[in-house]
């Protein structure tokens, strides 16, 4: 009976070092939960205007970041986070070329 109270309480300690460590990490970059879910956010953007042509910069604002979006020298829009609160501090999605312009 002792042994089955240890063996409880050791997965009860451990459990809670869990829970500690995934509230109060920030993790190392792309280790992040943060991070991860910054990526998420890009991730479903792009899924969302996959099919959408762009000829211009379009501004979102989304859970407190704010995203552009770029066309991209091929067409194709370039996903770029302005505010990400997560190393990496440059996020963007694909990496392709983009080029402003002052017209």
């Amino acid at each position: 009976m002792n042994k089955i109270k240890i063996i409880i309480l050791i997965l009860l300690i451990s459990n809670g070092v869990f829970a500690y460590l995934y509230v109060t990490s920030n993790g190392d970059g792309r280790e992040s939960f943060g991070d991860k879910h910054e990526w998420g956010i890009l991730q479903l953007l792009e899924y969302n205007h996959r099919q959408k042509p762009i000829t211009k910069i379009e501004f979102f604002d989304i859970e407190g970041y704010h995203i552009i979006c770029i066309p991209s020298e091929s067409g194709h829009r370039v996903w770029i986070m302005l505010n990400p609160k997560h190393p990496p501090y440059y996020k963007q999605m694909p990496q392709n070329q983009y080029a402003l312009s002052s017209d």
